[in-house]
């Protein structure tokens, strides 16, 4: 379960990095810098949004049977909760609008990531994710093979 938990974190930290360094690189090229607070603000943002993520498909993957039930169940609490968390009122609690910077910390007209990074949500995110994790090692110990 390790090994299966490293090589998922593994992937997600360069679904994050690897397109915002090409990025950075093909806008330099171009003459159009980023700066390198933004990437990085980017980049954490999308780490610790995307955990919980993570965590919830490793968990589902740890309660559902099958090779495809588990990636479709995903998807649709995925699709739920951009659904139900897509409201104005709740969008706060969606790891989604954190992730793209939809709140707050975004400038509406220059769509610029602004002021400090948001060490408290980004915690309450990885915080989720290690939570959902721990459970899932937990269901996958509990089942009887």
């Amino acid at each position: 379960m390790a090994a299966r938990i490293g090589v998922g974190v593994l992937q997600g930290i360069t679904l994050a990095v690897v397109p915002w360094c090409a990025m950075a690189v093909v806008a330099s090229i171009f003459g159009r810098a980023f700066s390198v607070p933004q990437i990085l603000f980017h980049i954490l943002v999308l780490l610790s949004g995307g955990s919980a993520f993570f965590a919830m498909a490793l968990l589902v993957s740890s309660l559902v049977e099958g090779e495809y039930t588990s990636p479709v169940v995903s998807f649709g609490i995925v699709f739920a909760v951009l659904i139900e968390l897509g409201d104005a009122k709740l969008a706060r609690f969606s790891p989604l609008v954190f992730m793209f910077g939809l709140n707050e910390h975004r400038d509406k007209r220059t769509h610029l990531l602004l002021g400090p990074i948001p060490w408290l949500e980004m915690a309450i995110w990885v915080s989720l994710a290690l939570l959902l994790m721990w459970t899932a090692v937990k269901v996958i110990e509990l089942r009887d093979f």
